[in-house]
Order: C-alpha cells, then sequence, then structure tokens
C-alpha cells in the first residue's frame, strides 16, 4: 500500500506510515481510504467478496474471500450471495476471461489479454458499459456480454482462445524440461548418450535405459502440453467455494 502514498491523498511515503503506526484507527483509515480510491465499494456493497480480494489483495490465491465470507455468515446469521455469482468480474480467470479481454481490445480499451480479470479490466468493462448504456458495475454479465459479441468475426469466434502451442506450459515447459523446446533438447540430449554407451561393453542396459528415459520424456512433455491446453480452456468465475 506504501507504493499508493500519493494516491492515498499522502503528502509522502513517511506520512502514510505514520497514520499506519498511529494505531488501529490510523490502519483502519488507510483501508478506507484505499477502497474508496481504487473504487471497490461497489465489490463490498454486492457481497462480491472475491472480486473485492482481487482488487485489494492482488492475483494471489490466499483465501481472504472464504474469511470474509465466513464473517459475514457468522455476523449476520445468513450466508453472502452476491448478484454477481456465476457472471465475469474481478477474480475470475481463464477463457472466457481471455475472450472478454480480447473484444475489450477490438473495442478500444487498452487490456492485457492474459486470462486474469483484475482492476484494469474491470475499469475497461466499466468505460465500455458507460459508452453503451450499460447498467456500470464493472461485471461482465449477460447484457454486457451481448453488446461485446457484436465485435466477433463470425459467432463461432473464440476471441483471445490459445493455441496448443501457446500456452504456458508449452513455451515454459516443466521446470524448462518436460513441455517446450526443453523437451526435444534433453531428447537429443539423452539419446546421444545412450548411442555412445552402445559400444561399451557391459552397458548395454544403460543405452537401453536411456532411450527409455528419452521416449517417456517426450511423452510426458506431450501430456504436460496437452494438460496445459485443456487447462486453458476452462473458466473459473471466481465464487466462494462451498
Amino acid at each position: 500500500m506504501g507504493a499508493h502514498w500519493a494516491r492515498l491523498g499522502f503528502d509522502s511515503v513517511d506520512a502514510l506510515v505514520a497514520e499506519a503506526r498511529s494505531g488501529a484507527v490510523g490502519q483502519i483509515e488507510l483501508m478506507v481510504r484505499y477502497i474508496e480510491r481504487f473504487g471497490l465499494a461497489d465489490e463490498l456493497q454486492r457481497l462480491d467478496f472475491p472480486a473485492f480480494k482481487r482488487g485489494y489483495n492482488g492475483p494471489q490465491a490466499n483465501g481472504y474471500e472464504r474469511l470474509m465470507s465466513r464473517a459475514y455468515e457468522r455476523i449476520t446469521g445468513s450466508a453472502a450471495v452476491s448478484a454477481a455469482t456465476g457472471m465475469l468480474r474481478m477474480g475470475s480467470t481463464g477463457a472466457r476471461v481471455r475472450e472478454l479481454q480480447a473484444l475489450l481490445v477490438r473495442a478500444g480499451h487498452a487490456v492485457k489479454v492474459d486470462g486474469d480479470y483484475g482492476p484494469t479490466t474491470r475499469d475497461a468493462v466499466r468505460a465500455f458499459q458507460r459508452d453503451n448504456g450499460v447498467t456500470v458495475d464493472g461485471v461482465a454479465g449477460p447484457e454486457t456480454f451481448r453488446q461485446l459479441e457484436a465485435l466477433k468475426r463470425n459467432p463461432d469466434e473464440r476471441p483471445g482462445d490459445l493455441g496448443v502451442t501457446e500456452t504456458r506450459e508449452a513455451r515454459e515447459g516443466l521446470g524448462g524440461i518436460v513441455g517446450g523446446a526443453g523437451v526435444e533438447t534433453a531428447r537429443q540430449t539423452i539419446e546421444q548418450a545412450a548411442d555412445k554407451t552402445a559400444w561399451v561393453p557391459g552397458l548395454e542396459w544403460l543405452s537401453a535405459s536411456l532411450s527409455v528415459i528419452a521416449v517417456l520424456l517426450v511423452l510426458g512433455g506431450i501430456a504436460w502440453i496437452a494438460w496445459g491446453w485443456w487447462k486453458g480452456r476452462q473458466t473459473d468465475e471466481g465464487d466462494v467455494p462451498a
């Protein structure tokens, strides 16, 4: 939060730190300022704790949304049910988010197509909703998508869809070895070692073992890439788990 001292209305980062050190009241003041300045009041009002967590805590999976939901239920005696449940909003990830982001780019908004519905995507959705007469709430619901889908080149197009070789698993691999370009490099290295040991008396077993490892490595890489492609086609709306 210290990096946002100017946006939070302080004259310096030292002034922000002094407020935080003043006690519980000062820390609550910082929290309220952050919620107001970063536009998170709507998320709280509609009990959208996953979206609030994404905007307040970032993309890391820390489980704060579950803690907030349990606290709300303990205090009020009823479960927190958000009107945004099942829709795309902050905290959502995956294929539908990439599609949303790709369509927002076509609509002229500067959004990174990365499948992470963060504050930048929310702000772009709000701007799109404002420009197109849709309720401005930063939630990509049916009406927002209906307006955005007019930007598709054909009804069956899937903007933002990842090809098999475009997933993180295919590009980076597992530890740089299983998956991606590392598969071929590792396979060649092992096969070269197998060829050299094949002619050494008593090491024929090692040559055969290395050849088997090379084959398993390739098969493992293919399975890892396929899993990454399948995962990339899923969508997590970000609802609080039951």
